[in-house]
């Protein structure tokens, strides 16, 4: 069986996982590191070789839980804690989304306001998305007769599609081709 080595970084609602060796992993480990993190309401993302879950635990009880699995793994670094007090959950105070938090504004807008007056926490908040992981299992698509639906469940000539409308940097693209990548590499 693979040797995972895996750098972690801890967050207030849980933690992330970075695969550091994830070429060298066979696809029965790949699979069974994201069964692990889908099972306890986490992601997996191909494209990042990256998985979190939605729980805090320290490194003892993380060697412990992969020994259980059966998955061998090498934890070879630890990143610091992201602060709780991160620039996407500070209010926006003006504007029409006055009141929201930065993570709940649209990207559009972000791009907006940074591009009109350089405003440091749509910077911020622009930059950690493009970084943070995209969560197809649970994010529902906003437009078109898909509409409502979690964009894992978005048809792939529908995802096709979007890929021929839009953008490359445009949120509703990047969603489509995670969808897409994540399919082909299952495959």
């Amino acid at each position: 069986m693979n040797i995972v080595k895996l750098e972690i970084i801890e967050h207030t609602r849980g933690v992330d996982f970075l695969i550091k060796n994830y070429t060298d992993l066979g696809v029965l480990t790949v699979q069974k590191l994201k069964d692990f993190a889908l099972k306890r309401n986490g992601y997996f993302r191909y494209d990042l070789k990256q998985f979190g879950i939605k729980r805090k635990l320290n490194e003892k009880d993380i060697l412990q839980i992969f020994e259980v699995l059966e998955i061998n793994v090498i934890i070879i670094e630890t990143s610091q804690k992201h602060e709780e007090n991160s620039i996407s959950n500070q209010i926006v105070d003006f504007g029409k989304f006055k009141g929201l938090k930065w993570c709940d504004v649209p990207l559009n807008y972000l791009e907006w306001i940074w591009n009109k007056n350089e405003n440091k926490f749509a910077y911020e908040e622009i930059k950690r998305r493009k970084t943070a992981p995209l969560d197809i299992e649970n994010i529902t698509i906003g437009i078109g007769k898909y509409k409502g639906q979690k964009w894992i469940n978005v048809p792939t000539d529908y995802l096709e599609w979007i890929l021929t409308k839009f953008d490359k940097e445009h949120e509703t693209y990047k969603f489509a081709k995670t969808v897409l990548n994540q399919r082909v590499d299952s495959n």
